[in-house]
């Protein structure tokens, strides 16, 4: 499988080169020039203003000390996505978590009539990835791809957890992302069973308007349990 993310961790400083399901693997002796990691034109270490909206994804869960933030803000780096690109395929255990800069990314599976069924997307200042696969490191039942060529922050499981087992402030992150997780995947569950196609299509809108500008209809279609054709039905009588 190729090789598409370079980077280092900001703990041990290895190198770490991420496959395409995110697998990492980590080299001793990076190759480092006065302290900065050399990357491909595709990596590169994480601005200031993508740091900054790294520590407002934190922060929605809890508030980082300083001390904190200086060692979880060395532990990504930036890198660029391409659409379609397989992030993590079914059955494989996702190594790489994500913070979408830009682009949208949409995670689903496939049927075994061969039809896709999506289940989240995630957007700007959104984390991306199968959170269960990557917290439990157990096989992903999903894939996830970007639908546009995507800007992220990334980082691997193996520094993730080393983190966390040295910052309890982390263990308060990871428990409160999985919790709002949960609750967003109950309320979508409970919605498609209580709400009719209309009352999901007019409930995306307000809560995710910007979906309707930034993903095929298809696929919009797929996450509201409807065809195409029923959705373009609705977007018609309110148009």
């Amino acid at each position: 499988m190729p090789i598409h993310i370079v980077g280092y961790d900001g703990i041990n400083r290895h190198k770490i080169c991420y496959t395409a399901s995110g697998r990492a693997i980590q080299e001793e002796s990076p190759d480092f020039m006065n302290g900065v990691p050399r990357t491909p034109d595709s990596v590169s270490p994480p601005p200031d203003r993508a740091l900054t909206r790294l520590r407002r994804s934190f922060e929605q869960f809890c508030t980082l000390p300083d001390s904190v933030w200086d060692d979880v803000r060395q532990a990504w780096v930036q890198c660029n996505v391409s659409r379609g690109e397989v992030l993590t395929d079914e059955g494989e255990t996702e190594r790489g978590f994500l913070l979408v800069l830009e682009g949208v990314h949409r995670v689903f599976f496939t049927a075994r009539d061969g039809n896709e069924h999506t289940v989240a997307f995630s957007y700007p200042t959104d984390y991306s990835g199968i959170p269960d696969s990557f917290f439990l490191q157990v096989p992903s039942g999903y894939r996830l791809e970007p639908l546009s060529d995507s800007s992220v922050l990334a980082t691997d499981y193996d520094t993730l957890s080393a983190l966390m087992d040295r910052h309890r402030e982390l263990e308060r992150w990871a428990w409160r992302l999985l919790a709002s997780a949960l609750r967003g995947r109950s309320k979508r569950e409970r919605d498609h069973m209580r709400l009719t196609a209309e009352e999901r299509y007019e409930r995306l809108l307000e809560e995710s308007p910007q979906l309707v500008q930034r993903v095929p209809l298809k696929h919009i279609a797929s996450y509201l349990g409807m065809s195409p054709e029923t959705l373009s039905r609705i977007r018609s009588s309110n148009s």
